[in-house]
Order: C-alpha cells, then sequence, then structure tokens
C-alpha cells in the first residue's frame, strides 16, 4: 500500500464547511468544547471609568467587558467616600463572574479587597454560587421506598445535570455519590427493574431540623452535667488527699513519740519488773492497779 491509497479520514475544510451547512442552516457535527473565560480576557481590554455614583445597565453586566469597567465611589462616610448600595450589588455581581488570576487586579483598581465584597455580598442578601446552584434544584423530597421506576427517574435527573448541581442535588435528596453511580450502573445494565430501596431517614426537613436542635441542646445539657460532675470529683479527690496526708502526719508523730518513751532511761530505785509497778498491758490491769493504790493510800498507819 503506497501513500496514496491511504483513506482520507479528516476532511478538508472546504469540505467540512459544507457538510456542515445543509439547507442553509448550521448543522453542529460534534460538540465542540466550550472555551472558558481566561484573566487575558478581562484584562486585555481598555479600562473604563464611570462617573460617580453611575452604574452600568443590567444588559451590560457580561463578561468580559463588565470586568474592565472601574466604579467611583460618591457617598459620603466617616473614613471618605463610599460606593452605593446599586453599586455594591453590580459590583459583587462582576467580582464574582471574573477568572482565575483577574480578581486581584480587579480589586487594586477599586482599592478594595476580598473579605469587603464577600461582607457585601451578605449585607445585600445575594447568594453565592453555591447557594445559587443548591437553590437551582428541585425542593421535592423522595418517597421512603424507592422503586425501579423512582430510582431510574432520579438517575436521569441526576445525569441531565449541568456541571456544578450535581452535588447539590445529592446533598438535597440527603443521597450518597456511590449510591447514585451503583444506580446509574443498574440502570444501564437493566439490573434495576426488580430492586427496590429502603432509605433510613428522609429527607432533612423543618421537623427533623427542629429534632436535630432538640437532640443538639440535649447533648450540650449532658456535656455540661458531665463537666459539673468532673469538678465535683477533682475536688472529692483533693479533699481525700489531704485528708491522706493528715493521717499519715499523725502516725508520723504518733511513731516518733512511740520511739521516744521507749528510749527514755528508768528511773532510779524503781524496779519495773516487779509486780506491783509492772506496766499495765490492759485496761484492766490498769484498772486493778488503780484500786490497789488507793487501798493502799486509804489503810491507816498502825501504832
Amino acid at each position: 500500500m503506497t501513500l496514496l491509497d491511504v483513506p482520507v479520514l479528516i476532511p478538508e475544510p472546504d469540505v467540512l464547511s459544507e457538510a456542515a451547512s445543509v439547507g442553509g442552516q448550521q448543522v453542529r457535527s460534534g460538540r465542540l468544547p466550550r472555551r472558558r473565560l481566561r484573566a487575558d480576557d478581562v484584562l486585555s481590554l481598555a479600562v473604563t471609568v464611570l462617573s460617580p455614583g453611575e452604574v452600568l445597565d443590567e444588559d451590560d453586566l457580561v463578561m468580559p467587558q463588565a470586568g474592565a469597567v472601574v466604579f467611583t465611589a460618591c457617598q459620603p462616610y466617616s473614613r471618605g467616600l463610599d460606593f452605593t448600595a446599586a453599586q455594591k450589588r453590580q459590583m459583587v455581581t462582576i467580582y464574582r463572574q471574573l477568572p482565575y488570576g483577574a480578581k486581584g487586579i480587579w480589586l487594586d483598581r477599586h482599592g478594595l479587597y476580598g473579605a469587603k465584597i464577600f461582607r457585601w455580598g451578605q449585607q445585600l442578601g445575594l447568594l453565592t454560587c453555591a447557594q445559587q446552584k443548591a437553590a437551582s434544584v428541585g425542593d421535592e423530597e423522595l418517597p421512603a421506598v424507592l422503586d425501579a421506576a423512582a430510582v431510574t427517574s432520579l438517575v436521569q435527573r441526576y445525569l441531565s445535570l449541568p456541571y456544578g448541581e450535581k452535588e447539590a442535588f445529592i446533598a438535597r435528596h440527603d443521597l450518597c455519590h456511590r449510591t447514585v453511580l451503583r444506580w446509574a450502573t443498574m440502570v444501564a445494565d437493566g439490573s434495576i427493574a426488580h430492586y427496590t430501596h429502603k432509605r433510613k431517614a428522609g429527607t432533612v426537613g423543618k421537623r427533623t431540623s427542629d429534632d436535630l436542635t432538640q437532640s443538639r441542646r440535649q447533648v450540650e445539657a449532658m456535656i455540661q452535667e458531665n463537666e459539673r460532675l468532673k469538678k465535683e470529683l477533682a475536688k472529692a479527690n483533693r479533699k481525700l488527699t489531704r485528708q491522706e496526708q493528715e493521717l499519715d502526719k499523725w502516725v508520723k508523730t504518733s511513731d516518733v513519740l512511740g520511739k521516744a518513751l521507749a528510749s527514755m532511761p528508768d528511773l532510779p530505785g524503781v524496779d519495773y519488773d516487779a509486780e506491783e509497778n509492772a506496766y499495765p498491758k490492759t485496761k484492766r490491769d490498769a484498772m486493778k492497779l488503780v484500786d490497789k493504790k488507793n487501798n493502799d493510800s486509804s489503810t491507816p498507819l498502825s501504832d
């Protein structure tokens, strides 16, 4: 086979243009990847400075042209001039649409920082991109038991969502990413026909949210009670330690006194081994010795 015998797999540009137009209408032969907005697309445009307090029309809030617009503050406040509410709203909208690499330069042009733009969005009640995607997902709740038809419909809805909204769909319906992918595989191979899925918990609603709040309060009360019991236990342990130290001190003192008494010399002229001067070993012996001494002292002397 020579080089001339190799079939042409890619048509010429003229042939491609002819095949793309049929009957005067443009026909897409394939899905071309959409080019994302880059920082150079915004920074290469000429900067347009608006007059103080001026805002753009709603039709002009398109990128990348809106990214080259610089707003001018006009509302006086304690530290100088501030932007109006309408300007802040448009600036927040433009900032969130700017591509990576252009936001820092756009902030420098206005003398702002990212935290202030974020705070403006909260004050004006503007939803973030993630909140907008989550709000775009349907609010319908899933039943407690999903049959084959419900699972198939759920998988079709999940696969039809654009990029960036699938995570919000899964979180909204309290599902797991692996579970949805497993369902998609079952739908593709036809094994979903006799499948039934029983959910362990329904979608988190108002009632479930109240239950979670009450459970959270109960847990916090239990934690506080546990901390109080820990403090009381530590206090009791400290008291027991002090009592043990006092007892040990008295035991040592008694031991020292006993050794001191044992080491004292005997008095002269006293026979401690004699029966009458024997040291009583019990209380009964001590009472007998006392009675004997009393009797001896009460006996009158004979003439």
